[in-house]
């Protein structure tokens, strides 16, 4: 097998923030194994919230290059072989998992969901809309209903959280999904969470700061939506 891989450079149209962060474009690493005239492809997006790089990944990629053996149809043996020294790496363990059961699927002519025996995947894309001042706001959801999306997902923690949930459910009654990206103590939690039920929102997600993820548990129990960890 013939592992590959380059840096792409990707430019929203509107400058992305959270809570903690912002960044007006973002460099990921897309992964090609070619082997018997097929390609499969994966893409490694390293976050440096869990130790990972740009150069981090790309060294991974090296290791697992000598490490893959000639049959791409071996797809556990080879993950299991690569998960102990890219353990800390995992957004390359990602793209390289993709990339393997794309190869396969390529090669027999299937799509991955079949080739796993899965049920058709029943599609529903979510648009996300970053922290931005209230105009750039209401121009990011106006685009996401626009272009059809049935699902939004909104960075929250912020002081302009109800003017921006306010407004979007005056324009979208569906799904709604909240991500805190660790804005929250756990003391305050709880009223932050119980603030946003007038919203209806599908699920709330990473509202306490990693190490603090024992409180979540204590967060399930207000009953304003399932809590996810991101």
């Amino acid at each position: 097998m013939k592992l590959a891989w380059q840096r792409q450079r990707l430019r929203p149209r509107h400058r992305f923030e959270t809570s903690q962060w912002g960044v007006d474009e973002k460099e990921t690493i897309v992964v090609t194994l070619a082997h018997d005239g097929v390609v499969g492809r994966g893409e490694a997006v390293p976050s440096e919230l869990y130790g990972q790089t740009l150069e981090s990944t790309e060294a991974a990629l090296t290791t697992a290059a000598g490490l893959l053996g000639d049959d791409p149809f071996a797809v556990e043996p080879i993950l299991a072989r690569l998960r102990g020294p890219l353990d800390a790496q995992r957004a390359a363990l990602d793209a390289l998992d993709a990339a393997l059961h794309d190869w396969v699927g390529r090669r027999l002519g299937v799509p991955v969901w079949r080739l796993l025996g899965l049920a058709r995947p029943v599609k529903q894309t979510t648009f996300t809309i970053g922290v931005a001042d209230p105009e750039l706001t209401r121009v990011k959801i106006d685009e996401a209903l626009a272009a059809g999306f049935d699902a939004l997902k909104i960075k929250v923690g912020v002081e302009t959280d109800d003017g921006t949930l306010a407004y979007i459910r005056q324009r979208f009654a569906g799904p709604l999904f909240l991500d805190a990206n660790q804005a929250w103590s756990p003391a305050e939690a709880p009223d932050r969470i119980r603030a946003l039920a007038r919203y209806r929102p599908t699920l709330v997600e990473q509202p306490l700061p990693r190490d603090e993820w024992r409180h979540i548990a204590g967060l399930r129990t207000l009953g304003v939506a399932p809590i996810f960890a991101d």
